[in-house]
């Protein structure tokens, strides 16, 4: 099964992966990459599985990792950013727990599901950019925090990043983001 719903060629090693919020558009997030990151190659994944509930992220995050591994093979990547909103930050989380090492990079912007799990080692100094709002009450605060200071367990170079709002993404999110990614 092709996670793949869009792809933008690139011209360097550097290749994006977008996971955009349910109900959301599947390249929610691929214009920005294209915009912060415009040598990288893009591709933004569509989780639709035919399903119905709540995927199992581990096994999810390991079948986008194995496509991961075709876009980086395919497209020659030396260096691998994930960009996530949303339930679209918690399948990337997801991916890069079943795959440690896979990402260079990746941003997880309001994730809305805690962490579950044992240490992943191979996860250290990965970068890791955590956002969410003060009052957004899905997930609450606690759990940003807690999802931010797992990732700080496993020694990744973690930023959590507020904003005063809730779960939209206000201008001053999308600058850190472009901050991050730059």
């Amino acid at each position: 099964m092709s996670f793949v719903a869009k792809r933008s060629a690139g011209t360097d090693d550097h290749l994006v992966l977008t996971f955009h919020a349910e109900g959301r558009p599947v390249d929610q997030l691929h214009g920005a990459a294209c915009t912060f990151l415009p040598e990288a190659h893009v591709v933004s994944t569509s989780r639709e599985t035919g399903g119905t509930g709540e995927p199992d992220l581990a096994e999810l995050g390991r079948a986008m990792a194995s496509a991961a591994r075709e876009e980086i093979e395919r497209t020659g990547a030396r260096r691998v950013t994930g960009i996530g909103h949303s339930r679209g930050a918690d399948v990337l989380a997801a991916v890069a727990i079943a795959a440690p090492g896979l990402f260079d990079a990746i941003a997880l912007l309001h994730p809305t599901r805690p962490i579950a799990g044992g240490d992943v080692p191979a996860l250290a100094m990965t970068r890791v950019l955590v956002t969410g709002g003060k009052t957004d009450d899905s997930p609450p605060p606690e759990v940003t925090q807690a999802i931010a200071d797992w990732f700080s367990m496993q020694k990744a170079d973690v930023m959590l990043a507020w904003h005063p709002g809730k779960h939209e993404i206000p201008q001053s999110e999308v600058d850190t983001l472009g901050d991050f990614l730059i």
